[in-house]
């Protein structure tokens, strides 16, 4: 299932980027408003299937949501979303897939930045040292690549890194307690109002739409089918796997989707990109590990954590 996962975020990245480039249909918000659509469609057709089905993989689908927190929750919400999935991808009719890649570990440090505004996350200076390694590897690997900087392909991955992690905080802290939904519920319940921005974006950035320059009529339908799966395949593996499963297997998509971006697209990728990406991947694990034993970094600081932390896992302390 992992693999599956993998493979097929792999895929639909690369597949989105030539459906930019070279599929003749330059259009990343009305593509992600077909996607939204698809998503809606086709989960609420699963919404409809025997009990014993689809309580596998929709299992909050008939909780009630109450007006209030669909209004003050999930419409700000879905719109982030729609800002996060839409800029996100226009990203790539500017800058190479490897390049975006690179800057995608900045969600580590705007989630971190809005949780401490809105007191979701406790700071201390661990927290704050590992969102400086995370931001300064990816500096590093964004302003130090001579062939692949883009300056509005930085500007939105960026800005898609801001929305989701302004979504995930709002979600946190306003749904949190109140309403807890499974993942492709969410999705569910999200995609009329995302699908809606993002048709309004469609409208505004792409008013003229030229569909006479695809291949053939089939180029959509399998993406939007590609990004349906997608979806299942990421609610099939969170439930199914660890949360230290789930960022490892993360990271190596990652590292596999720049790998093949280089082979297919020819893209060139300097050492100091590397090391930068490595060092944002570092600070990534860095705080996974940070949260997992969040007590023992508040009472003995980044270092003395870090220390006992690995000397636990060699061995060297008991």
């Amino acid at each position: 299932m992992v693999l599956a996962w993998m493979t097929c975020s792999t895929g639909f990245i690369l597949y989105n980027k030539w459906i930019f480039t070279k599929g003749g249909f330059p259009y990343p918000m009305t593509l992600t408003a077909m996607h939204m659509g698809s998503c809606y469609l086709l989960f609420g057709c699963l919404s409809w299937l025997p009990p014993h089905i689809r309580q596998r993989f929709m299992p909050d689908i008939d909780k009630k949501i109450p007006t209030d927190t669909y209004l003050h929750g999930l419409v700000p919400a879905a719109l982030l979303m729609s800002l996060s999935l839409g800029i996100g991808n226009l990203g790539f009719l500017y800058a190479s897939v490897a390049f975006i890649q690179m800057i995608k570990p900045v969600n580590v440090v705007v989630a971190s930045i809005a949780g401490f505004v809105w007191g979701l996350e406790v700071f201390t200076p661990s927290h704050a040292i590992i969102a400086c390694i995370v931001s300064g590897g990816v500096s590093m690997a964004a302003f130090c690549s001579i062939s692949n900087f883009n300056a509005v392909g930085l500007a939105c991955q960026l800005t898609a890194s801001v929305s989701e992690g302004l979504r995930l905080i709002l979600l946190q802290g306003v749904l949190q307690g109140r309403l807890r939904l499974d993942p492709l519920t969410t999705v569910y319940r999200f995609a009329p109002s995302a699908g809606l921005w993002l048709c309004c974006f469609s409208f505004i950035v792409e008013a003229n739409v030229d569909w006479a320059a695809l291949p053939n009529l089939w180029v959509l339908p399998l993406n939007c089918l590609v990004a349906v799966l997608l979806n299942v395949l990421i609610v099939s593996v969170i439930a199914e796997t660890s949360a230290v499963v789930f960022v490892l297997a993360g990271v190596t998509k990652d590292i596999a989707t720049i790998t093949l971006s280089v082979c297919l697209y020819g893209t060139h990728i300097t050492g100091a990109e590397i090391m930068g990406y490595s060092m944002a991947v570092a600070g990534i694990f860095l705080y996974k590990v940070y949260k997992d034993h969040l007590q023992l970094f508040k009472e003995l600081g980044f270092l003395g954590g870090m220390a006992l932390v690995c000397g636990k896992k060699i061995g060297i302390y008991q």
